[in-house]
């Protein structure tokens, strides 16, 4: 952490002490700013994605993004944009930050989606943008007209080069969401490789596997913690054949409890950060 961070405080946890700077302030607004999400771009540089509506289906999501150049110690001002909180990285450091919501399309679903060139900071509409198809069954169609799924989490890279990512949603006669994976070669293109989890499964929460995050673990395998109901365990499943199986999930009792977050440090160790109730 750069000297130049406000002082915070240490935490021992577990046997491991963790330094926390002073938060600086990314963005203000006199409405909604929330459900933030960072992505690491080109040498020192980060982008924030912050949504900036109420927690309700709107005929269009937007956000305001930020942009840092010193690691996140000082903010841009903020501009609005299309929401959208996975960001794939391309073989030539482009970046596509993929939709939130979906629409019907011949064959599945789509919407637009942004581009960030490397080195600039000017974001790109790409319209048709990105389209989703071989679903296993038919999915809800949302009151403001999109589909039932939702692009939501982290993606990683396959060992074959190719982009894996989640969405959640709902599936026609359930009630309950459905967490599913999808792989793309391009970050446009994305086809469901097989259903995460759903309610098929044992779980605490009310809601169903949903709000998830993505890594890929120091022995190889690929993690998945997602959210059940507000204020329920975290859900977790892992899997060893590069997303195609998930073991059977499991409630992670002491971890909770909305939109997960997760990195894996150069040691391997594994940070989880939360929300509700508060930040943790």
């Amino acid at each position: 952490m750069s000297n130049n961070w406000p002082a915070g405080r240490t935490y021992e946890m577990h046997g491991f002490k963790v330094q926390l700077s002073a938060p600086v302030l990314v963005g203000r607004s006199a409405g909604y700013l929330w459900f933030p999400t960072l992505a690491r771009l080109d040498g020192r540089a980060l982008m924030a994605t912050m949504n900036d509506y109420a927690d309700a289906h709107v005929a269009e999501s937007t956000a305001e993004i930020a942009f840092s150049e010193d690691d996140g110690l000082t903010w841009s001002s903020a501009g609005a944009h299309p929401y959208g909180d996975i960001c794939v990285t391309l073989d030539n450091d482009d970046r596509i930050i993929l939709p939130y919501y979906l629409r019907p399309r011949e064959g599945g679903m789509g919407a637009p989606c942004t581009r960030l060139r490397k080195g600039s900071r000017a974001l790109e509409k790409i319209d048709p943008g990105v389209t989703v198809t071989g679903w296993p069954r038919g999915n809800k169609v949302l009151e403001n007209g999109a589909c039932g799924f939702v692009f939501n989490g982290q993606s990683v890279r396959l060992q074959d080069g190719s982009h894996l990512a989640t969405l959640y949603g709902t599936f026609e006669g359930d009630d309950k969401y459905t967490l599913v994976a999808a792989v793309s070669r391009d970050a446009l293109n994305w086809n469901i490789l097989t259903i995460v989890a759903g309610p098929e499964y044992r779980f605490n929460g009310w809601e169903g596997p949903c709000e998830s995050a993505l890594c890929r673990l120091r022995d190889g395998r690929l993690f998945i913690m997602y959210r059940v109901g507000s204020t329920w365990s975290y859900g977790a499943t892992w899997s060893s054949d590069e997303g195609r199986t998930w073991s059977t999930p499991r409630d992670m009792v002491t971890t909770f409890s909305v939109q997960p977050g997760l990195a894996v440090l150069p040691d391997g160790m594994l940070v989880l950060a939360g929300g509700r109730p508060g930040p943790h």
